[in-house]
């Protein structure tokens, strides 16, 4: 029992010293998201379930916490009559374990969502994840010159994409 707790010590002395050493390689991959931090504010449309189309305006807030290494972000949406129908809150990361980045996303009924988050060659952002149904959700952010475009499409096979949300954000303040 005694040489288990020492190799347990061990190799938990191995990984934290290893993740606090890499802290720094985590807040320069932070940074890489830096044009989404900011108050956004602007508008789009989306396909409600029973496929009835309506328009929505949309804020987003996004900020640095713990010295840099996540991204908080709080959007709200409002339909034309002034309805809330969009609140979440999302904490995104780069998972250095894994070497990749997460976003995990809260909504107001309790809904939670795991996604993966991929910063492409040309700078746009895409993040994904899959359904309790078997489907799979894609978002793809287009950040240029303080405007940012998003949208999101639909697959419960993996082969046809159905457009579902995008919308149009223009950054209010830094």
């Amino acid at each position: 029992m005694k040489k288990l707790n020492i190799v347990f010590i061990a190799i938990s002395i191995l990984t934290f010293s290893d993740l606090f050493g890499q802290s720094d390689t985590n807040k320069d991959k932070m940074i890489a998201l830096s044009e989404l931090e900011g108050d956004w504010s602007g508008g789009g449309w989306m396909i409600t379930p029973s496929r009835e189309r309506i328009e929505f305006s949309q804020k987003e807030s996004i900020n640095y916490e713990l010295d840099g290494t996540i991204l908080q972000i709080k959007g709200q949406g409002w339909n034309a009559t002034g309805d809330r129908i969009h609140n979440a809150y999302a904490i995104m990361s780069y998972d250095m374990l894994l070497g990749q980045y997460v976003m995990n996303s809260f909504l107001e009924d309790g809904r939670q969502t795991k996604a993966e988050v991929e910063i492409m060659e040309d700078g746009q952002i895409k993040w994904w994840f899959n359904t309790p149904e078997g489907g799979t959700v894609k978002y793809l952010i287009s950040i240029n010159e303080n405007i940012w475009h998003e949208k999101g499409r639909y697959s419960p096979d993996g082969a046809n994409w159905f457009p579902f949300i995008e919308f149009e954000l223009t950054k209010v303040t830094q």
